[in-house]
């Protein structure tokens, strides 16, 4: 379990549509690295109608399994790497709700998109919110939202350059994951 006395510290201040960025390890994350710094991004969601005293945080991603739903602090204290959060620019308040609704039409229902994955290394990824990847998920939901224009899909790296949200603030920080080594006879 990782430390999540960062993220508990800027909790009470991410809302809907916050952007997550990660640097994590693992097979296909060190894939990704080679084209873009962070490997994976997620939008944050608050529910605030929804909370007890626990005060949530959930995040939206398109992972393996598809789009999914989950509390942030369950992702966050798993995470082998470092993660960032950028605030939604305050200009920008006011999409936040169709960003959010757009986005949990697709949990659940929406597969993972192997082939733009593929295509990203190369620097193109189609348009299409049939099948979504990671920044795809995140990119549809600003632009139709209002918030961006266009079709040009940034890898992970690039979301922050929309220019929507402002300088990212690390919440988890687990530290290099050093491989086991080998089991001698």
């Amino acid at each position: 379990m990782n430390d999540l006395t960062l993220y508990q510290r800027y909790r009470p201040y991410m809302n809907t549509w916050d952007l997550l960025t990660y640097e994590t390890y693992g097979v296909i994350s060190t894939l990704i690295h080679i084209w873009s710094k962070a490997n994976h991004a997620g939008a944050v969601l608050h529910l605030p109608e929804y909370e007890g005293e626990e005060h949530r945080r959930w995040t939206l991603e398109a992972v393996g399994a598809g789009v999914r739903l989950a509390h942030l602090s369950d992702i966050l204290a798993k995470v082998h790497g470092k993660v960032y959060w950028h605030a939604l620019k305050p200009e920008f308040e006011s999409f936040r709700h169709a960003a959010g609704c757009w986005a949990l039409t697709k949990a659940g229902c929406t597969q993972y998109d192997f082939k733009a994955l593929l295509q990203m290394a190369f620097g193109v990824v189609s348009a299409d919110a049939a099948k979504l990847i990671c920044s795809e998920y995140y990119f549809f939901g600003a632009k139709i939202s209002g918030m961006v224009q266009g079709d040009h899909i940034p890898s992970p790296s690039g979301l922050p350059e929309l220019g929507i949200t402002l300088p990212p603030v690390l919440i988890v920080d687990s530290g290099p994951v050093v491989p086991h080594p080998p089991v001698q006879p």
